[in-house]
């Protein structure tokens, strides 16, 4: 297992300092926010290097997001920071952005009485996605959209639907977060079995459901906080002997940063086997 953080948790302090957390923790990969208005610059993704740590994937949800806006100038200046964030991945040698594919039509809650809602959701989505897909395999990228109930593609049916919708386009990944699926009854593990190759980062976040059926709600939670069923998630991967970044992604309300970030990472810690696979013995 390859473990990771995503640094938004760490938004409050510079990203040396953030960098220096995750040394400390004896971590190997981060993965970099950096979109406009954030808390780090692009120019600052050169210097995860400098403490020894590697990028699992730039991080731009936000441009990404706003590629499907019906705001004509913002998706334009989001299209552009996008366009810019893929070029810088290109140079640094990262292989991975993680991203969102944006939303359009609230077709998929709500499909009457305009049934067509989503099918105009997914050839608009094409329209735009396609040509930024061929870019990014002309750079040697994936992008890696992560499910989310507000994107086009928030389960597995929906990323299903979109990956047919770019025609399987091969710089097309994704950004498995078990949380999110989990909010739309999605089953993790069942979405690694059905995509494969295609899952090429993950992010660890733990999904807790309220206990009272009819408040409804729900909260994100630490790793092994929740209902994830880590260990079916870890043997899914296995079995298809794909071994993505875990960035630890911690956006749990009842734990402060870093004792969620360090709680985090002893439960996943724990999951792994210690020790490399052996052949048969018994």
């Amino acid at each position: 297992m390859r473990l990771g953080v995503n640094l938004a948790v760490f938004g409050d302090r510079s990203l040396q300092d953030g960098l220096r957390e995750c040394a400390d923790h004896g971590l190997e990969n981060v993965e970099l926010p950096v979109h406009q208005g954030g808390s780090f610059a692009l120019r600052q993704a050169r210097e995860v290097h400098d403490f020894g740590l590697k990028l699992s994937a730039l991080d731009n949800h936000v441009d990404s997001h706003n590629l499907l806006s019906k705001d004509a100038g913002l998706a334009q200046m989001s299209s552009t920071f996008f366009a810019e964030t893929m070029e810088m991945a290109s140079d640094l040698g990262v292989e991975i952005v993680t991203c969102f594919f944006g939303e359009d039509s609230d077709g998929h809650w709500f499909g009457w009485p305009d049934i067509d809602a989503r099918k105009r959701c997914f050839e608009r989505f094409a329209s735009i996605w396609i040509p930024i897909l061929d870019r990014a395999q002309e750079l040697g990228l994936v992008l890696a959209h992560e499910p989310h109930p507000r994107q086009t593609a928030f389960d597995l049916e929906s990323c299903l639907r979109l990956q047919e919708a770019v025609n399987h386009h091969s710089a097309l990944g994704w950004n498995l977060d078990a949380g999110n699926l989990l909010i739309s009854a999605s089953d993790p593990v069942v979405f690694v079995e059905q995509m494969g190759a295609r899952v090429v980062h993950m992010h660890a976040k733990d999904f807790l459901p309220a206990q009272d059926a009819a408040q409804r709600d729900w909260r994100f939670a630490i790793a092994g906080w929740g209902v994830t069923d880590w260990l079916a998630l870890y043997a899914a991967l296995e079995a298809k002997q794909l071994d993505p970044v875990w960035s630890l992604e911690h956006e749990d309300p009842t734990c402060g940063r870093e004792d969620g970030v360090r709680k985090g990472l002893s439960f996943l810690r724990g999951v792994a086997p210690s020790a490399n696979k052996m052949e048969v013995w018994w």
